[in-house]
């Protein structure tokens, strides 16, 4: 079970940010976890595995679209989303006498202090990311900053667990502004094997035809930007925007089904680096 909550408050005055907001709304989501549980915030603050949870950056309603604020907060009523993966922190979140404690809450938006007076409850199954459709072409638009992680040497790790590869050495990684579709779809995968128990098929044969170059980017329109995440020790984070268009390379139904659900699950979560922080924030359409 995934569980979105929308956190809104007013704003006063027009704020500009010194970082890029989706920093902002992780430090808000671990405020507002402290009110309940410090010792969970703090726990999942410190984990060194896959984040269970994500945030959006700041936003707004406009017009009944969602208008992104990333680096600069008006008048009006903003929000941001917390996406919840982990069982403990949605029993924790959701528990009624939990809400009605973060309601009315203060909290600090850069140097405006305002409160919560509102949350927004979604649960999302994952049957209902579900899909039969098999397309063959799907754009992918990455509405906020991605970076993917690349090992060096680039052999996804299974291969080499499974003692088909030797190394000479341990391998490392770097960070890729490019939306490689091996990289994309392992990151989904990852995250979806670590919170969701019943899988949208096999997810192994899934792995390997993407390896095998299922799908490829036919077209892209991307670019790459630098957001700032601590102004005073000039600590930053790149990533890449745009949109990227694949295309299947075969038509494996079993295959293509998967990788919709897969992107549609990443239309919730995110997917790559610093999804706490409102980076991997994507739109998918099928062509």
């Amino acid at each position: 079970m995934i569980v979105r909550l929308s956190f809104s408050f007013p704003i006063g005055e027009n704020i500009i940010l010194e970082n890029f907001s989706g920093f902002v709304a992780r430090g808000l989501f671990y405020s507002i976890l402290s009110i309940i549980d410090e010792d969970l915030a703090r726990s999942i603050h410190d984990a060194q595995t896959i984040a269970p949870y994500s945030c959006s950056p700041i936003y707004t309603i406009d017009g009944g679209k969602i208008k992104l604020l990333p680096t600069a907060i008006t008048v009006g009523r903003s929000r941001f989303d917390a996406i919840l993966l982990d069982e403990k922190l949605i029993k924790t979140l959701t528990d009624v006498r939990n809400l009605r404690r973060i309601n009315g809450a203060k909290i600090k938006v850069h140097s405006h202090t305002t409160v919560i007076d509102k949350i927004d409850v979604e649960i999302i199954h994952e049957k209902t990311l579900y899909t039969e459709n098999t397309c063959r072409k799907f754009k992918v638009t990455f509405l906020t900053p991605t970076f993917l992680k690349k090992p060096c040497p680039y052999i996804p790790r299974r291969y080499i667990e499974e003692g088909r590869i030797k190394l000479q050495r341990k391998p490392s990684s770097i960070i890729y502004l490019y939306p490689d579709p091996q990289l994309l779809f392992n990151n989904i995968v990852k995250v979806w094997e670590k919170y969701l128990p019943e899988k949208p098929g096999s997810l192994e044969k899934f792995k390997t035809w993407i390896d095998y170059g299922g799908l490829v980017i036919s077209e892209h329109k991307l670019k790459t930007v630098k957001v700032i995440e601590h102004k005073t020790t000039n600590k930053y984070q790149r990533g890449f925007i745009g949109y990227a268009k694949l295309t299947a390379t075969e038509n494996n139904s079993e295959m293509l089904r998967i990788a919709h659900i897969l992107l549609k699950f990443a239309e919730v979560v995110g997917v790559g680096g610093c999804r706490t922080a409102g980076f991997g924030r994507i739109r998918v359409e099928v062509l």
